[in-house]
This record gives C-alpha cells, structure tokens and sequence, in this order.
C-alpha cells in the first residue's frame, strides 16, 4: 500500500480542469481498492474548504469568457442575418444556465472533499506548531537544494 500526500494546490488543479478527471478517478479507485492510502494534514483540509468557492466562481468566470469570445467571433464573421441572431440567442441562453453548467466542478469538489474527510487526517502537534512559527520568527524556509540534501541524508 502506497502511502500518499497532495498537497491542496493539487486537489484544486484536479477540480478547476475537467481533463483531470481520469487522474482524479484513479485516486479515488486505488483508496477504494485500499492499494493507496491518503495522508491529509489538517492544514490541507482547511486550506480546501477556504479555496472551493473561489474555484468554482473562477470556472463560471472561464466558461463566461469562452461564450464571450465566441460571440465575438460570431458577430465578427457576419454572415446570414437570420442564423447569426439564431446562434447569438442560444449563446445567451446558455450564458444565462451557466450555473447549472458549473456543476460538474461541483461534484468534482465534492468527490475530492469527502476523500479528504474519509482520509486519515493528521493534526499538527505542538512541537511541530512552534517550529513553524520559529521559522516565520526568523524567516527561514526550506528551498529545494535543503529538500534534496534532507532526502539524501534520510534516504
């Protein structure tokens, strides 16, 4: 069983792109086959939950701006008359469904939240709070050169 951790900027890429979706099934079935476990920190949780709406607004947003190009575009290239106001109409109708359109990045979020709620989730300890704040006190983070010597050392 592997033992995996994403971090939330992942599962948010995983939800906002729908081509995501066969990477994001195949999380879902390896922790149903028990092949994968996830590793979730208390801190990916929270930091999910605060960042949902946002995603799910910037979805709406691109789908938007996607009719809207192509309105223009439509009405660039001219054409009949009739068909032209045809195309534009349904356009706008389906501008006006856009948050029902929106859905499947909902039930995309929702898939990979109760992933992380079902997740052992690990909370931070005490010591593991007060080194963070020494390293905010004194501005200290890890860069990837520190990471690569840690792993060589521990590996």
């Amino acid at each position: 069983m592997f033992h995996v951790l994403i971090d939330t900027c992942v599962w948010l890429k995983l939800a906002e792109d729908h081509k995501h979706t066969p990477l994001l099934q195949v999380v879902q079935g390896s922790v149903a086959l028990k092949k994968m476990k996830l590793l979730v920190p208390r801190q990916v949780v929270d930091e999910f939950k605060k960042n949902r709406a946002r995603v799910l607004k910037a979805s709406e947003r691109s789908f938007a701006g996607h009719l809207q190009e192509v309105r223009k575009a439509i009405t660039k290239v001219g054409g009949d008359k009739k068909k032209t106001d045809m195309v534009l109409a349904h356009l706008a109708e389906v501008n006006h469904k856009l948050p029902q359109l929106g859905r499947p990045v909902q039930v995309t979020l929702d898939a990979i939240e109760k992933m992380l709620t079902d997740a052992d989730v690990i909370e931070p300890t005490d010591a593991v709070m007060l080194r963070a704040a020494d390293r905010a006190l004194y501005h200290f983070a890890f860069n990837r050169l520190d990471i690569m010597m840690m792993s060589r050392l521990l590996g």
